[in-house]
């Protein structure tokens, strides 16, 4: 049984998040894990739960297993906070 849900682009991503200075990433990653977009984001207010909403456009030929990522960028660089939703991308 497949979960993922099938979406098109441009795909909106809304939620709330509590990122620093506003700001966060949004990356979809292929099922090897290599970044088909990631994209900076930003929500209305930083350091508190505050709720944001951005577009991310993607390009796909066929049906490609993929995953959502929004995260944050520690200060060393790696990705932390990460929440995941896994997708199936659908050619326009």
């Amino acid at each position: 049984m497949n979960c993922r849900t099938r979406v098109t682009s441009p795909l909106t991503v809304s939620g709330s998040i509590n990122a620093f200075e506003a700001t966060f990433r949004i990356a979809i990653k292929d099922a090897s894990g290599t970044d088909l977009v990631n994209q900076q984001a930003h929500s209305q207010q930083g350091q508190v739960l505050s709720p944001f909403s951005a577009s991310v456009l993607f390009t796909v030929s066929a049906e490609t297993p993929a995953c959502l990522w929004v995260f944050q960028i520690s200060g060393e660089g790696s990705p932390t906070t990460i929440q995941q939703v896994p997708l199936t991308l659908m050619p326009s």
